[in-house]
């Protein structure tokens, strides 16, 4: 009898040049000590018989993804470093033996023939018959075969995807840690992050085209760990974008980017993945089709719960620290986008789909000092964004840019970023989080004396409106509103001034 293969844990050799994502691993040794940092799950697999996987494979597969992705989201990332080269290693192997890894998971289809029809009636009695029958004419459905996958109760559906999510989101952490450390690349390894983010997009986009995924009838959950990572993906090509190297990333998605001996070659591919028109697009139309995945995930991911729910294997899952996370990798880059409008459409798409949610979770009592902060500082990106509109219009000598809804909305930005920070400023749980909320207090506070007030707006208009009228009785007061509007043009300018040299030291 086969000896059943079960994941174990053992500890490795500090020398591990020799396993990257292509190769062939070496031989783990035990050890009698114990270190959490070199602490690696090994799959017992028969490696002279390496031509098979089966449901304990994929399950050592779930561990050992699971393992690296929890240590990825810890306090040192760089330490799932050896974790993910494996699950790369074993997600290639599984790609090696099955066109479609998800035969290995998925409940397998059983094809049932519905009920015989009954017995043909005579050709008078169906006339009769089909003249008072108004289903005579539809679709022959009961003659066809149906899809009646077996599944086992006591066990929750896999999505069909499962298998590319795992994959993709091995290969968008590995790029991640690449820009962290860019020295942690092997020789045998591609040295740029973009590579893994474009490849990543590929194996997810295989997963959302497979022919079993359009045919679910709802019994199967929708797989948000694959939206949240493709659009998390994407958020960071976008950034490669914008840092001025696009050539890292449109090679690949060229069509002859894989050999053709390789498992993920498009030729070997059932279903090759739908390109995207990623080379035609510039940083905020990345960040577009990001969000249209990111909002998908969010509307599927599972909501926290003070009491965990019963047979659900995601009662547990941490959105408030995915919902801060994309919130914060969405700031980030919304900060560096070049045009100020963009800038504010991404700073405040954050702050109202990402961190806005966290406020309604169970979990986010604990999350309430960064919350605060990170609200703080995607209002005051947006604040920063509409002064600097505003003061390049004054300076230009706009008249639309005296408009009192533009001030006013700048004015409310800033007026909520100081809110936000004073609120996490006076937590006591968190010193460095109050330290920078105090920080950037003070330059809330000295943009905000900056920006024109309202009166003197609304003074502007009128002085505007009575300068265009032509009745010699009010020629004086156009007279005397003219010298206002010039003395107020003046003050405008230094005030745009004062606004360009803030938003270029800020």
């Amino acid at each position: 009898m086969k000896r059943p293969r079960t994941p174990s844990f053992a500890l490795v050799d500090d020398d591990y040049s020799g396993c990257h994502s292509f190769g062939t691993p070496k031989r783990l040794r035990p050890q009698d000590g114990f270190d959490a940092n070199s602490l690696l799950p090994t799959m017992d697999l028969d490696r002279d018989n390496n031509r098979s996987c089966d449901m304990d494979d994929w399950n050592a597969l779930k561990e050992l993804h699971a393992l690296a992705i929890e240590v990825y989201e810890g306090t040192s990332p760089l330490d799932a470093l050896p974790l993910l080269r494996r699950v790369l290693r074993e997600s290639e192997r599984f790609l090696s033996i099955y066109r479609d890894p998800s035969l290995v998971y998925a409940p397998a289809p059983v094809y049932s023939p519905r009920p015989s029809p009954p017995a043909l009636p005579t050709s008078d009695a169906l006339l009769s018959h089909d003249w008072d029958n108004d289903d005579a004419f539809s679709s022959p459905s009961s003659l066809l075969l149906t899809l009646e996958p077996t599944t086992d109760p006591s066990r929750p559906p896999e999505p069909i995807t499962a298998f590319y999510t795992i994959y993709g989101s091995a290969l968008f952490a590995f790029g991640t840690l690449i820009i962290r450390d860019p020295t942690i690349v092997q020789s045998d390894e591609v040295p740029t992050p973009g590579y893994y983010f474009a490849r990543a997009l590929d194996v997810m986009e295989v997963g959302e085209n497979h022919p079993r995924r359009a045919r679910q009838d709802g019994t199967v959950p929708e797989d948000f760990r694959l939206a949240l990572t493709c659009g998390r993906t994407l958020v960071y090509l976008a950034e490669e974008r914008l840092s001025g190297q696009p050539q890292r990333t449109l090679p690949a998605y060229a069509d002859t980017l894989w050999p053709a001996e390789s498992p993920f070659s498009a030729k070997s591919l059932p279903f090759p993945p739908r390109r995207l028109s990623l080379p035609r697009l510039g940083p905020s139309g990345i960040l577009s089709l990001a969000v249209d995945q990111l909002m998908r995930g969010f509307l599927h991911m599972p909501h926290t719960h003070k009491q965990p729910l019963p047979n659900s294997p995601n009662s547990n899952f941490p959105r408030c620290r995915t919902l801060h996370t994309i919130g914060s990798e969405m700031l980030a880059i919304a900060s560096k986008l070049p045009a100020a409008s963009d800038r504010k459409q991404w700073a405040m798409w954050a702050d109202r789909n990402a961190f806005a949610q966290m406020t309604f979770e169970a979990d986010a009592e604990p999350w309430r000092p960064q919350l605060a902060l990170a609200r703080g500082k995607c209002c005051m990106v947006a604040a920063k964004a509409s002064l600097h509109t505003l003061s390049s219009q004054l300076a230009s000598g706009t008249p639309s840019a005296l408009d009192t809804t533009e001030v006013a909305d700048c004015a409310d930005l800033l007026n909520k970023t100081v809110r936000h920070l004073t609120l996490a400023s006076h937590t006591e749980d968190a010193p460095a989080v109050a330290q920078e909320a105090r920080t950037l207090l003070l330059e809330a506070h000295e943009m905000l004396s900056n920006v024109p007030k309202e009166p003197d707006l609304r003074e502007t208009s009128m002085d505007r409106s009575e300068s265009t009228t032509r009745s010699p009785a009010v020629a004086a007061t156009a007279t005397a509103a003219a010298v206002r509007r010039r003395s107020l043009s003046a003050r405008c300018r230094s005030i745009a001034a004062s606004v360009v040299d803030l938003c270029t030291h800020a």
